[in-house]
């Protein structure tokens, strides 16, 4: 048992291992899946907004602009707000259809000041770079907010609108949904893992400051520092340097232990990204179910082999000790001196029938002896009992004794024959005397 159980230790501990460790690499696979994605998706937004500016209806009139930005909403089906600015800050045109083509109150923007608009003053000022984009972090967008009337998470793009001669005569603004693009390619990582049979996966993307900004939990957005809170894995994920791995770690939340896969935003075709992170996190114990699988059938096996063990003994035992008893209750028996007893009875072609045999044996040479000793005792020197032999030493000694004693009681008679006859000459010699006198 102990061997298996050693043994069963050891395999347990090194499927374990192994498991986590392929987890582990799946893991970190999928966090850098995500992360390139959302980077080479968030490319094509950061040049998205450059072409919709080029576009020569954007220098058209209201109605022209809106007609344009209408058809790129619906055709991409990923921008919650579009929007045609003069560079006085004035909205000239918005999308009056949302990206399913459902038609959104948007008209209460038309002529709106958005010269406080952070990426308004910013394009507007000329300090985005020649040929590129300004883009800032997720942000939920009062402008947004008042079309839909929720507190969405969006990513913003601004590019200018140029003439023909090279002149800024506008400003294209883009609110790119966050759900419709980042959070679907992080949710179909996800579901690819839970289709694999890791059900317990989880996936989550950081802001550079370690922010979460895409959870499980709807609170958890945009305020919960995970790095903050101590995950390794959440601090490695935003340290940028192409970082990639796993580690295993207590869920800060839940209190679990998991396999947290990480990997930190790379850019793509010269898009710098946000330098956001990605974890992709699975329960250890569902990671190493078939470690665990594998533990419950040494143990099944190991309390199997305990029972069949103890079994065999307890039965070899009763074998071994039951006539061993007999022989040590006989022995105690003939310890008082008592010889006259039936034999054990116990017929077995081992050493334990040999011990009992050879028992029995001394049992009826003890039983002679004793016999003798009482023929002795008893004068009976002409007893049947003192003609058995007894072998060995001690019969030799005892038919010595026996022959001694016959021996000496013969001269004893003879002497005492001779005795008498002296006994009668002397009588005759002093009846004789006494006549004389």
């Amino acid at each position: 048992i102990v061997p298996v159980v050693a043994l069963g230790i050891y395999a347990v501990n090194r499927a374990s291992n192994s498991l986590t460790t392929a987890a582990g690499h799946e893991m970190e696979v999928a966090a850098l899946q995500a992360v390139d994605t959302i980077d080479r998706n968030l490319f094509e937004r950061y040049g998205d907004v450059q072409a919709f500016a080029a576009n020569p209806k954007a220098l058209g009139t209201t109605g022209e602009a809106t007609e344009i930005i209408d058809f790129l909403t619906t055709t991409y089906g990923i921008y919650d707000l579009m929007l045609v600015v003069d560079l006085d800050g004035r909205v000239k045109a918005v999308n009056s259809v949302d990206g399913s083509g459902e038609a959104i109150e948007s008209r209460g923007l038309l002529g709106a000041d958005v010269s406080g608009q952070e990426w308004f003053q910013v394009v507007a000022s000329g300090r985005t770079p020649e040929g590129g984009t300004h883009y800032t972090d997720v942000e939920r967008n009062d402008l947004v907010s008042e079309v839909y009337g929720d507190d969405r998470i969006t990513l913003p793009f601004t590019a200018p609108i140029l003439d023909d001669a090279g002149q800024m005569v506008g400003i294209w603004h883009n609110q790119a949904s966050f759900e419709r693009i980042v959070e679907e390619i992080v949710g179909s990582i996800a579901t690819e893992l839970a289709e694999l049979g890791l059900e317990s996966t989880e996936t989550q993307l950081l802001r550079r400051d370690g922010v979460v900004i895409v959870d499980a939990d709807p609170e958890a957005v945009l305020t919960f520092d995970l790095a903050g809170a101590g995950l390794m894995a959440a601090q490695r994920a935003i340290e940028g340097d192409r970082s990639v791995g796993f580690e295993v770690e207590t869920h800060k939340r839940r209190g679990i232990e998991q396999i947290n896969g990480y990997a930190s935003s790379r850019g793509a075709l010269g898009f710098p990204g946000y330098g956001w992170g990605a974890l992709v996190r699975v329960d250890l114990d569902e990671a190493t179910a078939e470690a665990t699988t594998l533990r419950n059938a040494i143990i099944v096996v190991a309390l199997v082999s305990a029972l069949l063990t103890s079994a065999i003994g307890v039965f070899y035992a009763r074998r071994i000790a039951g006539p061993i008893t007999a022989v040590a209750e006989r022995a105690r028996i003939v310890s008082r001196g008592t010889f006259d007893i039936d034999d054990l009875g116990i017929d077995r072609n081992d050493e334990i029938g040999d011990l009992a045999d050879s028992f029995d044996e001394m049992t009826d040479i003890l039983g002679h002896v004793g016999a003798q000793a009482e023929a002795i005792a008893s004068r009976q020197l002409s007893s049947a009992a003192l003609d058995q032999e007894i072998p060995g030493q001690l019969g030799r000694s005892f038919a010595g004794m026996t022959t001694s004693l016959k021996e000496l009681v013969e001269e004893l008679r003879t002497s005492s024959s001779q005795l008498a006859g002296a006994a009668e000459e002397l009588t005759a010699v002093s009846a004789s005397a006494v006549s004389y006198t």
